[in-house]
């Protein structure tokens, strides 16, 4: 699994059905938002999935465009959390 996630997250990404290479894509190239008690929430918004779009080879590309919807969360270094958005973050 991730090097750095807790076991809650890990936990998470196994029930939420979320493939461990969208994680490490949103962990490496997602957009930080900083969240309440000192956690940054990690999505892909319109500027990142295009940068991937050109980074990515086509195939992993397609792939993850089902799991755009994917964020997680950050704090001091390790992924706490991850999920599927259903509403808009706050900013």
């Amino acid at each position: 699994m991730l090097m750095d996630a807790t076991k809650h997250a890990e936990a998470r990404i196994r029930q939420r059905g979320i493939p461990e290479f969208v994680v490490n894509n949103l962990v490496e190239y997602g957009k930080a938002w900083h969240g309440n008690a000192g956690a940054d929430i990690l999505t892909f918004p319109k500027a990142v999935r295009q940068k991937l779009k050109k980074v990515l080879p086509h195939r992993e590309y397609v792939a993850m465009e089902a799991h755009f919807d994917v964020y997680a969360v950050m704090q001091e270094g390790y992924l706490v959390t991850v999920g599927h958005r259903y509403r808009k973050i706050p900013h």
